[in-house]
C-alpha cells in the first residue's frame, strides 16, 4: 500500500513538474532507493525554480521574525508601560557581568530584580544592592535600590551588558576618629571600623624611608662623597597623588572607566566625631562619573549642614599622551574643609564661603606641565581660636596661584583682603624642597600699600608702606621657621621671628620688637591672646603718651594653645613682653582726676602684668597735687575672669592730708570711724591703692579704692566699754568694706593684740587677742580648772561703745592645754577648740551656742552661770566623746547638787573604761576645786549620774544593749552605784551596798568571757557565770571573783602547759586526752586586791575535768609588767584525789587543789607580752617539795 503510494505520487510528479518538490527525492535517497530519473531538461527547470524558492523563503523567514521581533518588542514595551516585569532567575547573570566589568575587584550581590522602562529603553532595577570585598568579605556599600543601564538587543537574546550603574538612597555612615582618620564600620554593632584615610599625626612620619639613591652612584663608598640627596619625597608624594587621580579617572582600566556612567543618586553621609560627639548629616548628595563624551567628567553636589555646595570636573586623555583634570567648586564652607582633611581646629573659625577653581595637566611621562587655580572667599568673618580674639569682619578674599615649571615653584598671584577701610594686598613665590632633607621655601611681600582701618571711634587708619614675610617649611620635620615678619609706615615699625613646629602638637616660638609708636597705634599692634584683660582696660582708659621702646617672646606648646582655647591664660614663662611709655595718662575712677606725665616701664607674662611708675601726678582739688612716688599698675592672675588690677602709689602725711583725698565724691563711701576724731591721735605713713576689675562687662562699680597706713602712737579713749587702748601701733586699712585697724598695745593691764572693724552697715568692733594661762584666769575669777593644765589662748570679739554689759563672742584655743578627765583624754600640742557667744544680762552670764571641737570630743549646746559664774543650768543636744557616739546632756543645779542627765542611743565606753582600769587616779590629797573659792558662787558638794544607752560598746566589739547607770558621789565618796544591760540575752548586774568609807560593789554577769572582753581583761574565755564582790576604799580595793563553767579556747600559755606538763599517752593512769585548744573548766576563784595600779592575786585556783591550775602574783597595767606563779596539774579530776587523802595528800600532793603531778610555771615581764617558764622536774617531784624546785631564770617584778 505505501509503496503504491508512492508511485503514484512520483507519476503525479511527472505530470506536474512545476509543483513538484525536492523533499521526496530527498526522502527515496535517505532510504536508498533508485528514482526512475526524470528527463534532463525537466531537472535543470526544478533546479531553477527550487533556489528562487528558497531565496523567497528566506525572505518569508526574515520579514517574519521582524515581525515577530517587533511584535515581541511592542508587547515587551506595553508590558513594561504596566509595570516591572520580575526577572530574579537573571541576578546571577547581572551580577557575574557587573563583577567582569568592574575586573573582578567587587562582589555585588542583589536581592529581588526587575526590568523597568527607563525613557525608551529597558533597564534592570536592583533592589537591595550590596558591594563587598571579595578577599575579605567587607561590605563596601548598601543601597535600597539601583539601576543598571543594559544593552537592549543583548537583553533579547538573554545577555546582559552593563552600560550605566545608577545608585538610590544609599546612606553610608563614617566616623572621625581621635586620631582625624575617616573610616567606615564594619558592621552596625560590631564596634569595628575600617580606615579610609590614614590618621592625620601620620600623614607626613618624620621617620618614613627615603627614595632609592640616583641611578648615577654606583661605588657605594664614593657614592658618600659625590650623590646628591634624593629627590624630596613629599615632592614626590604629591606628584604621585596628582598622578594617582587623573590615573583613576582616565585610564580605562580604572573602576571609574568600566561603564559609561556611574551615579549616586540622593544619598546621604552621616559623619560621627567620636572626640566631639556631634554629628554631621549630607543630604542630597549626587554623584556622577560619566564617560559617554569620551573624557571623564564627575558632578557633586551635597547639601550639607551650611547650604548646597557643588563641585565639578573633567578629565581628559589617556595614560601614555598628554592628560589634564579641570576642577572648579563653590560654596564650601569651613565644616567641609575641615571634615574633607581629617581635621577639627586649625586655630581660626570663619565663614566665608569658599568657591574656586584648579587645573592640571601631566605630559605623556607622567610630569606636570600645567597647575594653575583661583579662589575667592565671599563676606563673612574671620576669628581667631581664642576667646578674647575681636573678630574681623571681611568683605571679601581673592587671590590665585600658579606653578612655574621652569623655576619650579608656586606663584602667589596677587592674594588681596578686603575688610571695610582696611585692605591687605600680598604677593611672592613658594619653592618646594629639591631634595629630601630641604624645605619650603615661603617669600612674600605686600603688593600694594597697606591700610589698616579704625577699629573704634576716635581712632585713625594705620598705612603700612612696606611689609615682608621669609619663611621655611620643614614638613618632614613639622617645622615652620620664620626668618624675617616685618612691617614699617609713617607711625609704626614692628619686626618678628621665631618658629612653630608640630613634633608633640603645635609649638609656637616667636619674639618680636617694635620703634617708638603712638600708644593707641600699639593697642592696636598688641595681640589679643596675650593678657586680654590688660589690653582691653588699656585701650578704653589710655588716650595720651608713645611707647618708645618693646620687645615680646612667647613659647607656646599644645596644651598652652589647647588652654587658651578654653578660655584660660598660658603659664606665665610662655610670654614675656618689656616696653617703656612716656607722658601717658590713666583715667583709674570716674569722679576723681586721672593721672598724668605717667613715665615708666612695663613687664607682661602669661598670668601677670606690671608697670613700674616712675613718677605721676594727682590733682586732689582745689589746686592741691599730690606727687606719687614708687607706684605701679600689677595684674596678678589674669586667669580670674574677670582679672583683678591694682595700681598704687607711696603718700606720706598727716591724717588730715588723707581725709582732704578723701573729701572727693566719689571716695566718700570708702571710708567711716565711729570713733570721735577728736579722741583719736597719730601719725600715718601710707599708701594710696586703686582695685579694678578687667574684662568686658566692667564699669566703675567694679572700681575701688583703699588706703593702707601704718599709725604710731595711736591713743583712743573708751574703745571697748571704758577700757582705754594706749600706745597702740596699728596698720590701718581703708577700702570700700569699711575700716580695718589691727596692731599691739596696752589693754586690761596686759599686752594684747588689737583688731577693729567698722564694716559698711555694720557696727564697729573690736577683736583683743589674749594668752590665759593659770595665773590670769585666777585673776579673771575663772579659778583652777579641774583636769585642765597650761595655757589657753583666747580671742574676744566685742562691739564698740555697749556700756557696762558687753556681748563678745569667745574663742578659746586648747592646742597648748593639756585635759585629763574620766572618758576625756587630750594630750598638750593636739588640736582643740571651744568657741561659744558670751552675753551679760540681769540673770547672770550666758554661754550660748557652744561649740566644742577637739578631735574626737564633739559637743553642741548652753551654759547659764549665776552669780559668781556659778553653774546653773547646762544643755548639749550633741555630744560625741568618741567617733561613734550618738548622745545628749542635760545638768541643773539644785541646791549642793548638780543632776546630769546622759541619753544616748550609742556610747562608746572604751575612754571611761581605760580611765579606771589602766589610768586610775592618783591620789594626791587634794580636792577638786568646786568653786567655793569663787567669789559668791555657791560651792557644788554633790553629783548625780543618770545614764541610759541602747547600745554601751566596749573593746573587741562587744556591746551592753539595754544598759542603766545610776551614780553619785558626795565629795570623794560614792554614795549610789548601780548598773544593768545584757549581751545578748545574757544579764550583766551590778549594785553598790553598804556605805560610809568603804561600801561594797557587787557584779555578776551570766556571760563572763564577753563581760571580760568588754572590758579588754581576757579574750580567751567563753561562757561562764561571773560574780565579784569588791570592797572599795579611797585608793584602794579587795575582793574575790568566781567564775563556773567556763571554757578557755586557744590560749598559747595554757597549750604550753598541757604540752610539756601533761603525761604521755602511753603513762599509766592516764584516763582522758586533753584538747589544749578548748579546755572545759568547772570553777575559777581569786582573792585580788588593787592597791594604786598595781593589782595583787592570791589563793588562785582553776580545775576542770582535765586539767587544773593555782595562780598568785601580781600585775600592774599602768606599768605593763606581770609577775605569776602556780602549778599546772594534768588529768585534775583524776590526780587531785591523791591530794584529798589525810597526810599523805599534802605530802604527795603538795595541797588540797594540787595533784600527784603537777607542773610549776611562771609568767613574767610585759603584761602585753608575757613570758611563760615552765620547770619540766616539777613534774616527778613530791608535792611537798615541789616548790623547792620553782621555776629557772626568776626576773622579779618591779611595779
Amino acid at each position: 500500500m505505501v509503496w503504491k503510494g508512492r508511485k503514484r505520487l512520483a507519476g503525479h510528479g511527472e505530470e506536474n513538474p512545476v509543483r513538484s518538490r525536492a523533499w521526496p527525492g530527498n526522502w527515496l535517497r535517505g532510504q536508498k532507493k533508485v528514482v526512475r530519473p526524470a528527463p534532463c531538461i525537466g531537472l535543470r527547470k526544478i533546479h531553477r525554480r527550487g533556489a528562487a524558492w528558497h531565496a523567497w523563503s528566506a525572505c518569508k523567514l526574515v520579514l517574519g521574525l521582524a515581525l515577530l521581533a517587533l511584535a515581541g518588542g511592542g508587547f515587551f514595551v506595553a508590558r513594561l508601560a504596566l509595570g516591572p516585569l520580575v526577572i530574579d532567575g537573571f541576578a546571577p547573570q547581572i551580577a557575574k557581568a557587573l563583577d567582569d566589568r568592574f575586573g573582578h575587584r567587587y562582589e555585588f550581590g542583589f536581592g529581588g530584580t526587575t526590568i523597568v522602562r527607563n525613557g525608551y529603553a529597558p533597564a534592570l532595577s536592583i533592589d537591595n544592592l550590596s558591594i563587598k570585598e571579595p578577599s575579605t568579605g567587607r561590605m563596601i556599600l548598601t543601597a535600597p535600590r539601583a539601576e543598571v543601564s543594559v544593552d537592549p538587543l543583548a537583553l533579547i537574546v538573554g545577555s546582559v551588558t552593563p552600560r550605566r550603574l545608577e545608585i538610590f538612597d544609599v546612606e553610608v555612615h563614617l566616623a572621625l576618629r581621635p586620631d582625624g582618620s575617616l573610616a567606615m564600620p564594619v558592621g552596625s554593632n560590631s564596634g569595628e571600623a575600617v580606615a579610609l584615610t590614614p590618621p592625620l599625626a601620620s600623614a607626613l612620619p618624620p621617620g618614613s624611608p627615603l627614595p632609592p639613591p640616583d641611578a648615577g652612584t654606583k661605588d657605594p663608598a664614593g657614592g658618600a662623597l659625590t650623590a646628591k640627596p634624593p629627590r624630596a619625597l613629599i615632592v614626590k608624594q604629591m606628584a604621585a597623588s596628582i598622578r594617582l587621580v587623573i590615573d583613576t579617572l582616565t585610564n580605562p582600566a580604572s573602576p571609574a572607566a568600566a561603564i559609561d556612567r556611574i551615579g549616586i543618586t540622593r544619598g546621604k553621609i552621616v559623619i560621627d566625631d567620636e572626640t566631639a560627639n556631634q554629628t554631621m548629616v549630607f543630604n542630597g548628595v549626587n554623584l556622577g562619573f560619566d564617560k559617554s563624551s569620551g573624557a571623564t567628567r564627575f558632578d557633586l553636589s551635597v547639601e550639607g549642614p551650611n547650604g548646597r555646595w557643588l563641585a565639578s570636573g573633567v578629565a581628559g586623555g589617556m595614560p601614555g599622551s598628554e592628560r589634564g583634570l579641570t576642577l572648579s567648586f563653590s560654596n564650601l564652607s569651613l565644616d567641609e574643609i575641615l571634615l574633607a582633611t581629617g581635621t577639627r581646629t586649625i586655630g581660626a573659625d570663619f565663614d566665608m564661603p569658599l568657591s574656586g577653581e584648579l587645573s592640571i595637566r601631566l605630559q605623556a611621562d607622567g610630569m606636570l606641565s600645567e597647575a594653575a587655580g583661583q579662589f575667592e572667599f565671599g563676606a563673612g568673618y574671620l576669628r581667631f581660636d581664642d576667646p578674647d580674639d575681636e573678630p574681623l569682619m571681611i568683605d571679601k578674599v581673592t587671590g590665585g596661584f600658579h606653578w612655574n615649571p621652569a623655576a619650579r615653584r608656586i606663584a602667589v598671584d596677587h592674594w588681596r583682603l578686603a575688610a571695610g577701610a582696611t585692605h591687605f594686598a600680598i604677593s611672592g613665590f613658594v619653592t618646594p624642597p629639591r631634595r629630601e632633607g630641604d624645605p619650603w621655601s615661603i617669600e612674600l611681600t605686600n603688593a600694594e600699600p597697606n591700610v589698616s582701618g579704625p577699629e573704634r571711634p576716635g581712632e585713625k587708619s594705620v598705612l603700612i608702606d612696606h611689609s615682608d614675610l621669609a619663611a621655611r617649611l620643614y614638613l618632614a620635620e613639622k617645622k615652620l621657621v620664620i626668618d624675617r615678619f616685618s612691617f614699617s609706615g609713617p607711625q609704626c615699625g614692628f619686626a618678628m621671628a621665631g618658629g612653630i613646629d608640630w613634633t608633640n602638637g603645635p609649638h609656637i616660638r616667636l619674639g618680636a620688637s617694635i620703634s617708638p609708636t603712638p600708644i593707641s597705634a600699639v593697642m592696636r599692634l598688641w595681640p589679643s591672646f596675650v593678657v586680654a584683660p590688660v589690653r582691653s582696660y588699656l585701650l578704653s582708659h589710655t588716650s595720651e603718651g608713645t611707647a618708645e621702646r618693646g620687645t615680646m617672646r612667647i613659647d607656646f606648646d599644645a596644651d598652652d594653645l589647647r588652654t587658651m582655647r578654653a578660655g584660660h591664660v598660658p603659664p606665665d614663662a610662655k610670654v614675656l613682653l618689656d616696653f617703656t611709655i612716656a607722658n601717658a595718662s590713666l583715667a583709674f575712677l570716674p569722679g576723681v582726676p586721672p593721672l598724668r606725665g605717667i613715665d615708666g616701664a612695663g613687664h607682661v607674662t602669661g598670668r601677670t602684668a606690671t608697670f613700674a611708675v616712675a613718677n605721676a601726678a594727682l590733682d586732689a582739688g582745689n589746686g592741691r597735687v599730690l606727687t606719687l612716688s614708687d607706684g605701679s599698675f600689677h595684674v596678678a592672675d589674669t586667669e580670674l575672669k574677670p582679672a583683678p588690677a591694682v595700681a598704687q602709689a607711696n603718700v606720706t602725711g598727716s591724717v588730715e592730708a588723707i581725709g582732704e583725698l578723701l573729701a572727693h565724691d566719689a571716695l566718700k563711701p570708702y571710708a567711716s570711724l565711729s570713733l570721735d576724731s577728736s579722741t583719736a591721735s597719730g601719725k600715718a605713713d601710707g599708701s594710696l591703692e586703686i582695685d579694678m576689675m578687667l574684662g568686658p562687662n566692667t564699669g566703675p562699680a567694679d572700681t575701688t579704692l583703699k588706703i593702707n597706713a601704718a599709725v604710731t602712737n595711736f591713743t583712743a579713749e573708751r574703745l571697748i566699754g571704758n577700757e582705754k587702748l594706749d600706745a597702740a601701733t596699728l596698720t590701718v586699712n581703708v577700702d570700700p568694706s569699711g575700716l580695718r585697724a589691727s596692731g599691739q598695745g596696752t589693754m586690761f593691764g596686759a599686752p594684747a593684740a588689737i583688731s577693729i572693724e567698722e564694716l559698711t552697715g555694720k557696727p564697729a568692733e573690736a577683736s583683743i587677742g589674749l594668752t590665759l594661762d593659770d595665773a590670769i584666769r585666777t585673776r579673771q575669777g575663772f579659778g583652777a580648772i579641774p583636769g585642765v593644765s597650761g595655757p589657753i589662748g583666747a580671742q574676744i570679739t566685742a562691739p564698740i561703745g555697749t556700756g557696762e554689759k558687753p556681748k563678745a563672742r569667745i574663742e578659746l584655743d586648747l592646742s597648748r592645754a593639756a585635759i585629763e578627765m574620766p572618758g576625756v583624754s587630750k594630750p598638750a600640742g593636739r588640736p582643740g577648740k571651744v568657741a561659744f557667744a558670751l552675753a551679760v544680762n540681769e540673770a547672770g552670764t550666758l554661754l550660748d551656742q557652744i561649740v566644742v571641737d577637739a578631735g574626737t570630743i564633739q559637743a553642741r549646746g548652753n551654759v547659764q552661770l549665776g552669780a559668781g559664774l556659778s553653774l546653773v543650768a547646762a544643755k548639749f543636744p550633741q555630744v560625741k566623746l568618741s567617733a561613734g557616739d550618738d548622745m545628749k546632756m542635760e545638768a541643773i543645779k539644785t541646791g549642793e547638787t548638780v543632776k546630769v542627765i546622759v541619753r544616748g542611743t550609742a556610747i562608746d565606753a572604751r575612754p571611761f573604761l581605760k580611765s579606771l582600769i589602766f589610768n586610775p587616779p592618783a591620789s594626791n590629797g587634794t580636792r577638786p576645786s568646786n568653786g567655793e573659792d569663787r567669789n559668791g558662787a555657791g560651792p557644788i558638794k554633790e553629783i548625780e549620774f543618770d545614764v541610759n544607752a541602747g547600745i554601751l560598746s566596749g573593746y573587741n566589739k562587744q556591746i551592753i544593749a539595754r544598759a542603766e547607770l545610776k551614780f553619785a558621789k558626795r565629795g570623794d565618796q560614792i554614795s549610789q552605784f548601780t548598773f544593768a544591760g545584757t549581751f545578748g540575752d545574757q544579764p550583766i548586774s551590778c549594785n553598790l551596798t553598804g556605805g560610809g568609807a568603804s561600801p561594797q560593789l557587787n557584779l555578776v554577769s551570766e556571760d563572763a568571757g564577753s563581760l571580760l572582753l568588754f572590758l579588754d581583761l581576757y579574750k580567751h574565755m567563753e561562757r561562764g557565770r561571773l560574780s565579784v564582790g569588791m570592797r572599795l576604799g579611797s585608793d584602794s580595793l579587795a575582793g574575790v571573783l568566781l567564775i563556773d563553767d567556763f571554757v578557755l579556747r586557744d590560749e598559747p600559755a595554757l597549750r604550753r602547759l598541757v604540752v610539756e606538763g601533761a603525761p604521755p599517752p602511753d603513762t599509766p593512769g592516764q584516763v582522758q586526752k586533753i584538747d589544749a585548744n578548748a579546755i572545759a573548766f568547772n570553777k575559777l576563784q581569786v582573792r585580788f586586791q588593787r592597791d594604786g595600779s598595781r593589782l595583787d592575786l592570791s589563793e588562785g585556783t582553776m580545775h576542770g575535768e582535765a586539767i587544773g591550775l593555782t595562780v598568785e602574783g601580781a600585775l600592774d597595767f599602768v606599768h605593763d609588767r606581770v609577775n605569776m606563779t602556780g602549778t599546772f596539774v594534768p588529768v585534775y579530776a583524776f590526780n587531785n584525789l591523791f591530794a584529798k587523802l589525810p597526810v599523805i595528800g599534802l605530802i604527795l600532793g603538795g595541797g588540797s587543789d594540787e595533784g600527784l603531778i603537777g607542773v610549776n610555771y611562771r609568767i613574767s615581764g610585759l603584761a602585753s607580752a608575757p613570758a611563760l617558764n615552765i620547770n619540766p622536774l616539777s613534774a616527778i617531784t613530791p608535792g611537798i617539795f615541789r616548790q623547792i624546785f620553782g621555776v629557772a631564770d626568776f626576773d622579779p617584778m618591779h611595779p
